[in-house]
C-alpha cells in the first residue's frame, strides 16, 4: 500500500510466507495477559489481502497532533504502547480507550509507508521518572501452536528495528493491506444455489469447504474455471481427467488441460487438499454440464448436495473414497462439487469399467451403499435391526417385502 488517509480500513499482515505457505495477520484473540495479540493465518493476493472472520480490521485515525492511532474494530480501543521501562515490563502492548490514563502519551504513532513495508512507530515518551514509554514498533514473532493451525505467532509492540536487510527484521516487519476482499464459502454439504445466484458473473475470491483425498480419483465439479498451467491446485500437484468417451461399456478419461465452469473431472492430488481457496475466480452459476450422452453413459457434476431415490438406482453409479463404484439406494445422499455416473437403462452395473489415458484402473467392482441399509421389521412394528442373521424366527419385513426367516 502506498498511501494512507485519516479514516482508511486496513489489515496488518506479516507477509513473510512461511514453509507452510502461509502469512499472519492481526488478529481478534488476545493472549491471557491480554498484551500481545494472536495472529491468524490469512490469503493474500498481490494486493488484495482476504481475512477470516477471526483476523481484526483496522482504522486508521488521525488525532490533533498530526499523529495516527491505531484502532481495534473488534475490540473498540486502541491499540497502544504498554513498555514502561521495567525490564518485567517489555514486548507488551495495551487496549486503551480515550479515557484511560496516559492515553495521548500510549497511543500516539508515527506511521511510515515503504516500498514493500509499514513501520508504526511508538516514539519514547517520558511523562515521570515512574512513566517513561520506551520507543518500539507494532511487529511480528513468529510462533506456532499445534492444537490450532490457524494460529500464527504474535503481533505486540517491539524493540524498534528499520533494517530490512537482515533475516530477523523481515521476518518480523508489517504491511497495510487496505484492499480487502470476503470470501465467497461453497459448503459440500448445503445447497448453494441462493449464494451462486447472488455472485453470479461476480470476479470473487472462493473457500471450497471440502477435501480432496491424495493418491485416490475424487470427482469434482465447480462453478468457475481454474487455470492448471503449473499442474497445481493450491500448491499442490495434481492429475485432472475429464471425459472422453464410451467404447462397449468403458468409460474413457484423458488428461485435462483445465477446468471449466460446470464441467465434471475426476482429480487425484499428491496430499489431501482441505478447503482450497482459488483468488478472484468468476462465479458462473450455469446448469452442470453432462458430458456424454444424457440418455446413456455420461458423466454429471453437481454443485450442491442430492438425494437419490429408486427411479436412479439402476441408472446411476458413483465414485467411492476407496476407489470403488457404488451402486445407489433410495435416501442416499452425495454432497455438493462432485459428480456421478449414469449408464444405459438395462445396463448391467458389474459391467461398467473405467479407462484413464487408455489404461484400466482398479476401479471395476460394483457395491450397493452401506450409508442407509434397510431397516427389518417384525410383523406387529417393532423394529429388528438391519442383519437379517440377528432377527427372531418367524416372518419379518424388509424393504415393504414379507421374508420368512427359519
Amino acid at each position: 500500500m502506498s498511501e494512507i488517509k485519516d479514516g482508511d480500513t486496513v489489515i496488518i499482515v506479516n507477509n513473510y510466507i512461511r514453509d507452510n505457505g502461509s502469512c499472519s495477520a492481526l488478529g481478534t484473540k488476545l493472549n491471557d495477559y491480554k498484551n500481545r495479540i494472536y495472529g491468524s493465518k490469512i490469503t493474500i493476493n498481490e494486493e488484495i489481502a482476504i481475512p477470516s472472520s477471526d483476523i481484526d480490521r483496522i482504522k486508521l485515525e488521525k488525532d490533533n497532533t498530526d499523529k495516527w492511532l491505531i484502532f481495534s474494530i473488534t475490540h473498540q480501543k486502541y491499540i497502544c504502547n504498554d513498555n514502561n521501562g521495567s525490564k518485567s515490563n517489555i514486548n507488551k502492548l495495551a487496549l486503551l480507550t480515550i479515557k484511560d490514563e496516559y492515553f495521548k502519551y500510549r497511543a500516539r504513532t508515527k506511521i511510515s509507508i515503504k516500498e514493500n513495508f509499514a513501520i508504526i512507530e511508538y516514539p519514547y515518551q517520558n511523562i515521570s521518572e515512574r512513566d517513561k514509554y520506551q520507543n518500539c514498533t507494532l511487529s511480528f514473532y513468529y510462533s506456532t501452536d499445534s492444537s490450532d493451525p490457524n494460529f500464527i505467532g504474535y503481533f505486540s509492540c517491539y524493540a524498534k528495528d528499520y533494517s530490512n536487510t537482515t533475516s530477523p527484521s523481515i521476518q518480523r516487519r508489517i504491511q497495510l493491506y487496505k484492499k480487502l476482499s470476503c470470501l465467497c464459502t461453497l459448503n459440500d454439504t448445503v445447497n448453494n444455489s441462493k449464494l451462486l445466484e447472488a455472485n453470479n458473473n461476480k470476479s470473487t475470491p472462493v473457500i471450497l469447504s471440502r477435501t480432496l483425498l491424495a493418491d485416490t480419483w475424487n470427482t469434482f465439479c465447480v462453478p468457475f474455471d481454474i487455470d492448471l498451467k503449473d499442474g497445481k491446485i493450491n500448491g499442490t500437484e495434481v492429475n485432472v481427467m475429464e471425459y472422453d468417451r464410451t467404447t462397449d461399456h468403458t468409460i474413457n478419461f484423458k488428461n485435462a488441460t483445465k477446468i471449466e465452469a460446470g464441467k465434471a473431472y475426476l482429480i487425484k492430488p499428491k496430499k489431501d487438499i482441505k478447503d482450497p481457496v482459488f483468488s478472484d475466480v468468476i462465479i458462473k452459476n450455469v446448469t452442470p454440464i453432462v458430458s456424454g450422452d444424457k440418455d446413456g453413459y455420461s458423466f454429471v457434476g453437481i454443485y450442491s448436495p442430492i438425494t437419490f431415490n429408486d427411479s436412479n438406482k439402476d441408472r446411476i453409479l458413483i465414485l467411492s473414497k476407496e476407489g470403488k463404484f457404488l451402486s445407489v439406494r433410495n435416501g442416499n445422499r452425495m454432497k455438493g462439487m462432485r459428480a456421478y455416473f449414469t449408464i444405459p437403462p438395462k445396463t448391467k452395473a458389474e459391467a461398467v469399467r473405467l479407462m484413464i489415458n487408455n489404461k484400466p484402473t482398479a476401479i471395476t467392482e460394483i457395491y450397493t451403499t452401506l450409508s442407509s441399509p434397510e431397516k427389518i421389521f417384525y410383523t406387529d412394528g417393532t423394529y429388528a435391526g438391519t442383519d437379517i442373521k440377528n432377527v427372531k424366527k418367524g416372518i419379518v419385513i424388509k424393504g415393504g417385502k414379507k421374508i420368512l426367516v427359519k
